[in-house]
């Protein structure tokens, strides 16, 4: 079974958030700017617009996992993620 044939309901696509970042000069053609309002980028930096936006970057699987899949071969990370959380907690 692959990830094109299982059924997503008792399955996830595990992902890390890597961190997030916002465009803080004026000018810089962003991908919300050229994507979603369609400016280029002559328009971007000759009208000196700031993009507001927060991006996030992120490592993803491109693969649906079952669970199964997921408890054997990310056991030891998830328990490691656990005991980071609550050792930051503790603190």
């Amino acid at each position: 079974m692959d990830s094109d044939t299982i059924g997503t309901a008792n399955t996830m696509a595990p992902a890390q958030i890597i961190g997030f970042v916002r465009y803080e000069s004026r000018g810089i053609p962003t991908p919300h700017l050229v994507n979603n309002l369609g400016l280029d980028s002559d328009e971007i930096e000759g009208g000196n617009i700031e993009d507001n936006t927060m991006y996030v970057g992120f490592h993803a699987s491109f693969k649906w996992l079952s669970l199964d899949t997921l408890e054997k071969e990310f056991q030891h990370y998830l328990y490691w993620l656990m005991w980071a959380t609550v050792s930051t907690l503790l603190m």
